[in-house]
């Protein structure tokens, strides 16, 4: 259990720091929020200052002298957090939880760190019960949380705060090590502080074994203190705008390209994987001279990869037409975890301030990632598929720093492979472009809009060119142009929700006809079925599952909710009243339809019960079935008034033989007597029920005995 804080206790400490207006406002809301739950959700985009925000926090929240956790994902971002609070002048000591299975491809190792440095839960229980002056900090991966939750333990001491930083490392499996940071009995803290930029929601499978946490269940990470999203930064000027670079490339081009970039008579490479690397090359110089990128990042899948793309890229851009030939010196260059720091360390310089006035491109694989001190950078290329939308942001992110000698609009590549037959161009084919856009789409709103407006003209003008997105540029080659459309098609419809296609039938049909109520068989001249998209916007609406946007637009359009439920009310009981012009009781067939109108009113009266059965259907409604002598009880009503009558009928007409099973009496009533027979039957000899009492008799039936319906029970199928 979570113990919040009394709000006396809050503020006692002012900030450490001098905070921008935002980040104040976001360690305020945390502040506040604290003296309520002892659980919060901090999203910041990236390069906004998280750090900065949950240390004041923490500042504020713990008393001077109490004990102040940090989890970070790797040794990197630790080394950096400790550095920042160590500037912040915070008074503090200090202690790290991590050892050699944290290092990984860090660029730092446990010795360099200036603190205490243990994973033993003994020497860190014996730490926090040492009178030591000033705050208690303990600084930890996420690797290790269970030794800190250990030496918690083994302390008696519950951590004040916990800054549970890069939060999205904790959703999904609960038996991951990092999961017991949600647990108050292993990890005892008064409150914990999730910090991210990228939320991860996690959908439970249906029968799945394994537990699994998400990040937006309250119950785990507690209320959202403060959100402050990529379109804000943006607006603000906090990070640099960007845009997305569709870059195509022929296939002969890039072919060409491979075979003049041999490195001492051999290719380099498997064939395919040598192709796409020649497209991200030559995607990647276009881009650079059309934009002017100077410092470029490229993220690939594996360390091998990483040093063949910078090893090959020189040849590569020397193979290219010179009018895609970057002005400058090219230094191409890669990282890795296993690098000697002083050669990491000037590759990082040349990234910083390419040499002679030229560009630099710097590849690694996952080892630039959170916690790696990165200069700024004005262009971004991931040349592998990924599905992790953390890492697509943390790359991103990288590149959207503000640099003093920036453009102001950094550049994310997306190189496109372009087939020699003319084809449409499988994007899929050389990057993981659809969750790189998904990702954005999430993180910035302003993205969002333009996707789905785009979307939106794409579908009311099918004929008219592509339709611009601000943010996402489509650079073609010349004569490859008449793909536009479909380029960008294929990224709207990859990106946006296929309700745009929907809400352009609808807003055509309401411009050509003044109204969008139509039936269900409406089909406009384009061939869409606009009657049915309306109807099931309806049960969207009354199930509320349209989003806030959504309902807006439709109401636009003279739709609404309320009328809509209303009014498929006042249709059912006019076909109501038109059904019983000929008959005594609402006992309508459950696939009866209206012969004229084709509506069907079988259904309805069969979900009226349904609801009456559950308890939702209002008095009123109920009340006017019932003056239109509803028949509630259809099982006992086709056996008196319905199925006993037909059998008359039919001996009547044909004697007293057996009723074949197959048999349907005539239209309209069109009933399956045979088949009815021979259950009731079965249903006797097997004695698998007893024969019911009749119904109380109506003034609008006549009542039968009970002797009618044994009787018809022994009736031979």
């Amino acid at each position: 259990m979570s113990i919040s804080f009394p709000a006396e206790v809050l503020g006692a400490a002012d900030c450490p720091v001098v905070l921008r207006d935002y980040q104040a406002d976001a360690v305020a809301s945390v502040t506040a929020v604290a003296a309520t739950s002892g659980r919060a959700r901090l999203l910041m985009f990236c390069a906004t200052g998280k750090t900065l925000v949950a240390l004041c926090s923490a500042v504020r929240i713990a008393p001077p002298d109490g004990v102040v956790v940090v989890l970070v994902p790797t040794l990197d971002l630790l080394s950096q957090t400790l550095a920042v609070w160590a500037s912040a002048g915070v008074d503090h000591e200090a202690i790290a939880v991590c050892g050699d299975p944290d290092i990984g491809e860090s660029w730092t190792h446990p010795d360099d760190l200036p603190c205490p440095v243990s994973r033993d839960p003994e020497f860190v229980a014996h730490w926090l019960t040492n009178r030591l002056r000033g705050l208690k900090l303990v600084l930890a991966t996420h690797f290790s949380a269970d030794r800190v939750a250990g030496a918690l333990l083994r302390s008696g001491v519950s951590a004040d705060v916990t800054v549970v930083d890069e939060a999205h490392w904790t959703a999904g499996r609960a038996d991951k090590a990092i999961a017991v940071v949600h647990d108050e009995a292993r990890f005892p803290s008064r409150f914990r502080l999730y910090a991210t930029a990228t939320p991860k929601v996690v959908v439970a499978r249906p029968g799945g074994e394994l537990e699994s946490v998400s990040m937006a269940d309250p119950a785990v990470y507690g209320p959202v203190a403060y959100d402050y999203p990529a379109s804000r930064a943006i607006a603000e000027g906090w990070v640099d705008d960007y845009r997305v670079a569709v870059i195509g490339v022929p296939r002969s081009e890039a072919t060409s390209l491979l075979r003049n970039g041999r490195h001492g008579g051999r290719a380099t490479g498997h064939e395919g994987a040598g192709l796409h690397r020649a497209v991200v090359q030559a995607a990647l110089a276009k881009a650079a001279t059309t934009w002017g990128l100077r410092r470029v990042l490229v993220f690939t899948g594996r360390v091998a990869d990483a040093a063949s793309f910078a090893q090959t890229l020189p040849q590569a851009v020397a193979a290219l037409p010179p009018e895609n030939r970057p002005p400058g010196r090219l230094t191409a260059s890669h990282v890795s975890g296993v690098m000697p720091g002083r050669q990491r360390r000037a590759a990082l310089a040349d990234l910083r301030d390419p040499p002679d006035a030229g560009w630099t491109v710097l590849a690694n694989a996952r080892c630039l990632a959170e916690g790696v001190d990165v200069p700024a950078i004005d262009g971004v290329v991931l040349t592998v598929r990924t599905k992790s939308s953390a890492g697509v942001l943390q790359a991103v992110g990288r590149a959207l720093r503000p640099h003093p000698d920036g453009r102001g609009t950094s550049l994310v590549l997306v190189p496109l492979l372009l087939p020699d037959d003319g084809a449409i161009p499988d994007l899929v084919e050389t990057s993981g472009w659809s969750t790189m856009l998904q990702t954005l789409r999430k993180a910035d709103d302003t993205l969002a809009s333009d996707l789905d407006a785009a979307r939106l003209r794409l579908a009311q003008n099918p004929a008219e060119p592509a339709p611009a997105i601000p943010r996402v540029v489509v650079d073609l080659p010349a004569g490859w142009h008449g793909l536009l459309r479909q380029v960008v098609a294929r990224i709207l419809r990859s990106t946006t929700s296929s309700w745009w296609e929907g809400y352009a039938a609808a807003v055509r049909l309401h411009r050509s006809t003044g109204t969008i109520d139509v039936t269900t068989r409406c089909v406009d001249p384009d061939g869409y079925p606009v009657g049915q998209w309306l109807n099931y916007q309806k049960h969207c609406s009354r199930n509320d599952l349209l989003t806030k946007q959504q309902t807006h637009l439709l109401a636009r359009l003279g739709f609404s909710a309320a009328g809509a439920h209303a009014e498929s009310w006042s249709r059912l009981l006019w076909h109501c009243d038109r059904y019983l012009e000929n008959r005594d009781v609402l006992d309508v067939p459950q696939h009866y339809r209206d012969p004229d109108t084709g509506y069907r009113l079988g259904q309805q009266p069969s979900n009226a019960r349904s609801t009456a059965k559950a308890g939702k259907l209002t008095a009123e409604r109920r009340a006017q079935l019932d003056a239109r002598a509803m028949v509630w009880n259809m099982y006992d009503h086709q056996w008196w008034n319905v199925m006993l009558p037909a059998v008359d009928a039919y001996r009547a007409t044909v004697g007293d033989g057996p009723i074949p099973s197959l048999y349907r009496t005539p239209p309209p009533d069109d009933l399956p007597l045979g088949d009815w027979v021979h259950k009731q039957y079965q249903a006797a000899k097997k004695r698998e029920t007893e024969p019911r009492a009749p119904p109380s008799p109506r003034a609008t039936r006549t009542a039968r005995t009970p002797d009618s319906r044994t009787a018809c029970s022994q009736i031979p199928p």
